[in-house]
């Protein structure tokens, strides 16, 4: 909060002034590292790990943890050498999204920008135009993805059914958010330790305590 202040209003109602610094929370993906198995050469992977391994074992007699300690990093080196790896992206990609909807959603964003700068009718009549045809299209190339991922018969049953939990993973991601802010009084609470107490402390408080003077002891006859 920048600035708090309490104006005149209309008769005897003063209005509340504030200023706030709001940035919006948004979930983007991480970026991981892939690795392609299915483009492995594994013939030089075994000729480069199996003498490795076997001078390692008869090098010395090594504690149970560092041998494996050594193992791992030689299956690393292997894996890193052999195996070929891509980065995912931060953002998740629409597959639905082709050449065609991106030049419409392209040309509606730079309508946007040249509505912002003029303000003309006939931009903001060509801007609303692209907008509803973009969303048309979008919608109409997503049911049509959708639907492949069930009836497309050029690729095999395990790449369909590999796409269509992918899609459904992105759509979980997207659709599911944290616990948004939460506020302390007059304090706005963000970080996730803080929310915890924040919402521990709410549902402790709900319960009374009940004091072990007031409990009679049960009478046994």
């Amino acid at each position: 909060m920048n600035n708090s202040r309490v104006i005149p209003g209309i008769s005897d109602h003063a209005i509340a002034y504030l200023e706030l610094s709001v940035k919006p929370i948004k979930k983007t993906q991480p970026t991981r590292k892939v690795f392609l198995y299915n483009k492995a050469d594994w013939t030089e992977m075994k000729k480069f790990l199996i003498p490795r391994l076997e001078r390692l074992e008869l090098a010395y007699n090594p504690s149970p943890d560092d041998l494996w300690t050594n193992i791992k990093l030689l299956i690393q080196e292997a894996t890193d050498t052999y195996i070929p790896k891509r980065k995912t992206k931060k953002k998740d990609s629409c597959p639905w999204i082709d050449k065609e909807l991106h030049g419409i959603m392209k040309k509606r964003d730079k309508l946007l920008q040249r509505c912002k700068r003029k303000g003309n009718t006939k931009v903001e009549k060509r801007y609303l135009l692209y907008r509803r045809t973009a969303q048309y299209q979008f919608r109409k190339k997503h049911t049509a993805y959708v639907h492949r991922l069930f009836t497309d018969e050029q690729v095999n049953k395990e790449t369909r059914s590999k796409r269509f939990w992918t899609y459904v993973k992105h759509r979980r991601s997207n659709a599911v958010e944290n616990i948004g802010a939460l506020r302390d009084g007059l304090k706005l609470v963000t970080a996730a330790a803080e929310k915890a107490n924040l919402l521990n402390k709410q549902f402790v408080s709900v319960f009374s305590k009940t004091s072990t003077k007031t409990l009679l002891e049960p009478k046994v006859k």
